[in-house]
């Protein structure tokens, strides 16, 4: 019996040890703490212009999604990719906040690219760009991977000028980026805990899944990977736009060469907030048309003159009002002269009318056939020229009494010479 009790105990005792230590915390498997990602993560936004014209009046905005995930393939050493996480919100689902992209005349153009900057400039071309930075610190990641979103360019409703930088999504989209964000199991140097670390933030124009031996940073390539080649820093976009060049040309004998002549100039459909350059002027780059036409004009400045009662300064740049579509302004020229506007988006409406004047008026827009107005109407889809021509002939009469008066004078005294002497020989013969 005290053999058998001895022998419970031991049972017992080893029930308890066991139970004891299945309910030991196990400490190898304690959880990643999420990390979140940075609030200003930046890409660029370029856009191209013509040399001459100020930058435009736009806003670009853009969208960030999750991207789809990808199965990792080590045999191809391909990584595997994970959809970027979004946030919850009051029930809606969004992707970190991205900002826009705000151009406009207060920007400064390039003529030459600047370092680090990855556009490619044409002949005549300048470009402007701006920074937009994309907040991530609102997600978290929780376990170390590659995570991607899909960054893509909204286009600008109403206007059809503008050429988008189309990559790796659909032709439909007006642009579209690849970002993914790479976050890294990191041994903490102090408590020798693994964390999580966002190590970088890579924006490219590829959808295949990086390589496991892909590089991401800066720098040369060494032997230990294979650079990514479709890296891309932002979007670059172009904004298809022309000049619009007005000229005077006056003909006939009874034409005034240096009389000054008014024209209205009326810009339709643009974009509020743009300003265009005027050009009077040659400004020495080769790359841009110039006008040729007084700045600077003195109130009444010849008795020809009936349109300029007081001092005028013509405007170097024309600016449509901010809520507004159009602009008009007045002009003055005179023969031989032209004026030049810059930085005319395409699709934008003009309308250049000249007040009237005792001249027989007529106007030809480009290659096309003059006709008889002193007015123009039609779409900027190229440079655009508008002749105005106005004719004031004069038939002179022959036969002036003040060119023949002397000759007549001499006839009538000569006549009476003969009469007088005729009259006196005949008196002297009768007396005889």
């Amino acid at each position: 019996m005290r053999k058998m009790k001895a022998k419970i105990g031991a049972m017992i005792a080893s029930a308890m040890l066991a139970a004891a230590m299945m309910a030991m915390p196990v400490g190898a498997a304690e959880d990643y703490t999420p990390v979140a990602g940075d609030n200003d993560v930046t890409f660029n936004k370029y856009l191209i212009i013509n040399q001459g014209a100020t930058v435009p009046a736009l806003t670009f905005e853009f969208e960030l999604t999750a991207g789809t995930a990808i199965d990792g393939d080590p045999a191809n050493d391909k990584m595997a990719v994970l959809a970027g996480p979004v946030v919850e919100n009051n029930g809606t689902i969004t992707a970190p906040t991205v900002g826009t992209a705000v151009f406009s005349d207060a920007d400064s153009a390039l003529t030459e690219v600047a370092t680090c900057d990855r556009v490619t400039l044409s002949n005549g071309e300048a470009y402007a760009k701006e920074a937009v930075t994309m907040d991530f610190s609102g997600v978290t990641f929780d376990e170390p991977g590659v995570y991607r979103y899909l960054l893509t360019e909204k286009p600008i409703t109403g206007v059809s000028a503008i050429s988008y930088d189309i990559q790796c999504g659909d032709t439909a989209i007006a642009g579209q980026r690849t970002l993914d964000v790479y976050v890294i199991d990191k041994e903490n140097a102090t408590t020798h805990e693994h964390e999580l670390e966002v190590s970088g933030y890579v924006l490219h124009t590829g959808i295949e899944a990086p390589a496991t031996n892909s590089t991401y940073g800066s720098g040369d390539v060494t032997s230990a990977g294979t650079a990514l080649t479709d890296k891309s820093d932002g979007f670059v976009n172009s904004l298809e736009a022309y000049d619009l060049i007005f000229s005077k040309t006056v003909s006939g004998n009874q034409a005034s060469r240096d009389k000054y002549f008014q024209f209205t100039v009326t810009l339709s459909g643009a974009v509020a907030g743009t300003t265009y350059t005027v050009s009077y002027g040659d400004d020495s780059n080769p790359a841009t048309v110039d006008g040729n036409a007084d700045t600077n004009i003195s109130a009444n400045p010849n008795s020809a003159t009936t349109v300029i009662g007081s001092a005028v300064t013509q405007p170097a740049t024309l600016s449509v009002e901010t809520g507004a579509t159009s602009v008009s302004h007045a002009f003055y020229l005179q023969d031989g002269q032209s004026i030049v506007i810059h930085g005319i988006a395409k699709g934008t409406g003009y309308t250049v009318v000249e007040t009237p004047e005792d001249y027989k008026p007529s106007v030809q827009v480009g290659s096309a056939t003059a006709t008889e107005s002193a007015s123009a109407t039609g779409t900027v889809n190229a440079s655009t020229t508008v002749a105005f021509t106005n004719t004031r002939d004069g038939i002179i009469p022959t036969g002036v009494i003040l060119s023949v008066a002397p000759w007549v004078i001499a006839g009538i005294v000569i006549i009476g010479g003969i009469v007088f002497f005729a009259i006196r020989s005949r008196k002297k013969y009768e007396e005889e």
